[in-house]
């Protein structure tokens, strides 16, 4: 059950996340934002790591709620002028 209700959060969040990112990118490719090439990069890691984080988890590797936690709170408070 848990185990349900974890995946079930993980995809609404990586859909959201994807979305975000989509959205983010066509603003960033139609103003020319000069990092651009970066900032696709690292939404590209941050995807696969949490990705990797789900795989460890239904795999029973140690899986540390708070490490994930963080690695999601600290890619999305990033702030971006």
């Amino acid at each position: 059950m848990a185990n349900n209700e974890f995946r079930a959060i993980v995809k609404e969040a990586v859909d959201y996340v994807k979305t975000h990112f989509t959205y983010e990118e066509e603003i960033m490719r139609k103003t020319q934002f000069p990092e651009y090439t970066k900032h696709k990069t690292e939404h590209e890691e941050f995807v696969k790591t949490v990705l990797q984080e789900v795989r460890n988890f239904e795999e029973g590797k140690l899986f540390v709620p708070n490490h994930f936690g963080k690695i999601v709170t600290n890619r999305t408070e990033r702030k971006y002028i």
